[in-house]
């Protein structure tokens, strides 16, 4: 049995994949499975798939019969995955080598920790720029509120744990990465290791530009959930002066 499984859950995405594919396959650290969940694509990503599959053992293909979105395919990885780690992977990214290894040391290492992020490079319209992430879990708990510290394809958590909050929620098609952290914030610590381990494709065909709208909706839901959550996690510091605009827009003022 692998100590790693990386998660990946793909519609489409025929352009990128072979970079995405290639980028974990290169990986310094080797002991992992890599399971791709196929949402019942109509491009050529199956056929990609299945050449990759034939060339790597440690791939494995499930396809979903029909498309059932990007949530509850990430959880029906999560039930089939194999290590006691999963790393997500977007099928239009790129993880740099020593990704895997790095997470792993340091969740061996520190097990009060249930996930761990990175620093990444945005590449977008020729462009790369270095965005650099928290890693003080403090400061990670008390900043969630206002956004989301943590970039979703970036991380690598304890499977066990997140089972325990019950995965991702699936009310959210979007956003379900911020729900995912506010289950586990104020119970399990999440980081970020402050060093470049990932490439974050931004275009025009993402799912944050092309569903914005229902996106940015989920946000003002989980937020407007964890209100209270987030007054306790800052010790007060959300409050009324600063958030007030949300609380108008939310009809709670």
């Amino acid at each position: 049995m692998q100590k790693v499984t990386v998660l990946m859950s793909i519609y489409n995405g025929e352009k990128y994949l072979s970079e995405a594919i290639d980028s974990i396959l290169a990986q310094t650290f080797s002991d992992f499975e890599f399971l791709i969940i196929d949402d019942a694509s109509t491009d050529k990503t199956s056929s990609i798939l299945v050449d990759y599959q034939k060339q790597d053992k440690r791939i494995r293909v499930v396809t979903n019969s029909n498309n059932i979105g990007l949530t509850r395919s990430l959880n029906i990885g999560i039930g089939l995955a194999q290590g006691m780690y999963i790393a997500r992977m977007d099928a239009d990214d790129i993880s740099l080598p020593p990704r895997l290894e790095k997470q792993v040391l340091f969740l061996d290492n520190n097990p009060e920790y249930a996930v761990v992020g990175s620093w990444f490079i945005r590449v977008a319209k020729g462009q790369e720029v270095v965005e650099q992430r928290p890693s003080d879990y403090r400061h990670i708990a008390s900043k969630l509120f206002y956004g989301n510290p943590i970039a979703h394809p970036t991380v690598m958590f304890v499977k066990a744990i997140v089972i325990s909050v019950g995965g991702y929620n699936e009310k959210y098609r979007t956003a379900q990465d911020y729900g995912l952290w506010w289950s586990l914030v104020g119970k399990h610590r999440l980081t970020n290791i402050p060093e470049v381990l990932l490439k974050y494709r931004q275009h025009e065909e993402m799912v944050s530009v092309t569903k914005k709208k229902d996106q940015d909706g989920n946000y003002d839901k989980i937020r407007k959930k964890n209100y209270w959550k987030a007054v306790f996690l800052s010790r007060g510091r959300v409050f009324v002066g600063s958030i007030a605009w949300r609380l108008f827009r939310w009809g709670l003022s």
